[in-house]
């Protein structure tokens, strides 16, 4: 991966830190990364939530969303961001009903 889209995954995972803690008001930011993306999440602060970001125009959910539930801590809700350039970000979880359940999200 080149440094110009190592700079793009990390102002996706800026970006998308920062729209959590406006929307749930918590304090979101990006997790500290190790070269091999291993030992936290992309977006810390939110309990209960290992969250990966993807940013880019060819991407894959399902590799993203594996990528969390294999990295995750045994009570988290693993979470994957998608966010296709020039697109609006997408999110893909596992456990739905539970993130439901905890109000924290909902479909409009």
């Amino acid at each position: 991966m080149g440094r110009s889209e190592r700079e793009k995954g990390k102002r996706g995972e800026r970006a998308t830190a920062k729209e959590i803690a406006a929307k749930l008001g918590v304090d979101a930011h990006r997790g500290q990364q190790a070269r091999d993306g291993a030992d936290a999440p992309d977006v810390v602060g939110v309990d209960g939530w290992w969250i990966e970001v993807k940013t880019g125009k060819s991407l894959a959910p399902k590799a993203a969303l594996k990528q969390a539930d294999e990295a995750r801590r045994p009570h988290d809700v693993p979470v994957a961001v998608l966010r296709y350039d020039r697109e609006r970000p997408m999110r893909s979880e596992e456990h739905t009903s539970e993130l439901q359940s905890r109000g924290l999200i909902s479909y409009a």
